[in-house]
């Protein structure tokens, strides 16, 4: 892309799915995702009404970043199950035989075994994330404090271990990043994360949505969910350091009622981390740039080159998603080719002992006249 191409905001995002892509304008959700047979199949995710309140608040700083969150969890959540359908995922999980416990758990939940897994993985994933990213680095930080200063009555002690606190969770973040990115498994949809990237860039650049346009766009975008998480992280640095200040009561004395205050303040540095995540989107400045940059550097990670056929996909889910024409990039597999090419090397050996065995006859046919004739 050319560096004196003039960068606009669009109000869309995405999100990467099982072989697909969902993308959300301001007026509808739309999702993308290459089935078995390599066509493409293109749906409009069906979302609740939203009432007058609900429609205010969501225009008040901050406070839309709390509503707008959850929302786009369920959202995401929803669209990753129906992309596991329309892949193709969940025929090959049926079509495999139940275990014991598969066919107990079946039984126990009267058929909806995914939406009890659904349930307890949602409960896990709040488990794990607080004990990782809270409770963890904070125990952790208090005794790296105590090991550094020797007392806690040391000058600045609180704010050394918040500033270690801190630290401590980007350490694991891009640790837990880093593991994610390795996994075969999730590598793919990372490529399609790479996709919706690209193809969002094209847009803002004012390019045509063509394959060749969105493959020379950079993968990395400044509004991406990684660069949220971080700069939340980065953010709480900053914001602990001066409720210290003004509350004395949140130290490192007493852990339990530090967490309890980490975890409380979650909802605020969420939302603040939103407006300076639509900030960094909107303007395309050295400043903003500057801010956006430790964030964009995190989505090495969480994000790799795509294909044509994965961009291909991202298109068509911006492309309904904007009301626009979507053009037609089904891909599909022949298999009839296969089967043909598999008959004709089966029927070559047939062919040939079919022309052994009459050229046998030919030769024996004179003989079987003239014993017909002394018969």
């Amino acid at each position: 892309m050319s560096k004196k191409t003039k960068v606009c905001y669009a109000n869309v995002g995405g999100q990467a799915l099982i072989e697909g892509v969902m993308m959300r304008s301001p007026e509808k959700t739309v999702l993308a995702v290459r089935k078995s047979d390599g066509c493409v199949a293109v749906e409009e995710v069906p979302q609740k009404k939203r009432g007058k309140v609900f429609k205010f608040f969501s225009k008040v700083p901050i406070i839309r970043g709390l509503l707008a969150f959850p929302t786009s969890l369920a959202l995401g959540y929803k669209s990753l199950m129906r992309s596991a359908e329309l892949s193709g995922l969940e025929d090959i999980e049926k079509s495999e035989e139940p275990g014991k416990f598969e066919k107990w758990l079946n039984k126990v939940t009267g058929g909806n075994v995914m939406k009890f897994i659904s349930a307890i993985s949602v409960v896990l994933s709040l488990i794990i994330c607080v004990a990782v990213f809270i409770l963890l680095p904070g125990f952790l930080a208090k005794k790296i404090g105590l090991l550094i200063l020797g007392s806690q009555d040391a000058p600045h002690f609180d704010t050394y271990v918040t500033i270690i606190h801190a630290v401590l969770k980007i350490l694991i973040f891009i640790g837990y990043l880093a593991f994610c990115s390795l996994m075969k498994d999730v590598r793919r949809t990372l490529m399609y994360h790479g996709a919706e990237h690209k193809t969002i860039h094209c847009l803002e650049a004012g390019e045509e949505l063509t394959v060749e346009n969105v493959k020379k766009c950079s993968r990395f975008h400044p509004r991406c969910s990684t660069s949220f998480l971080f700069v939340m992280l980065v953010f709480s640095i900053a914001f602990f350091v001066l409720l210290q200040q003004i509350l004395p009561f949140v130290n490192w004395d007493n852990l339990p009622i530090r967490y309890a205050v980490n975890i409380a303040c979650v909802p605020l540095i969420m939302g603040v981390g939103y407006e300076i995540i639509k900030l960094l989107g909107r303007f395309n400045n050295w400043f903003t740039k500057i801010l956006a940059a430790p964030g964009l550097s995190m989505q090495f990670f969480t994000t790799k080159n795509p294909d044509d056929a994965q961009i291909e996909i991202a298109i068509a889910s911006l492309c309904a998603a904007l009301g626009r024409e979507v053009p037609n990039f089904d891909r599909p597999k022949e298999p009839a080719k296969e089967a043909e090419e598999t008959v004709q090397t089966a029927e070559e050996p047939a062919a040939e002992a079919d022309a052994v065995n009459a050229e046998e006859a030919q030769e024996n046919a004179p003989v079987n006249e003239e014993e017909a004739e002394n018969a």
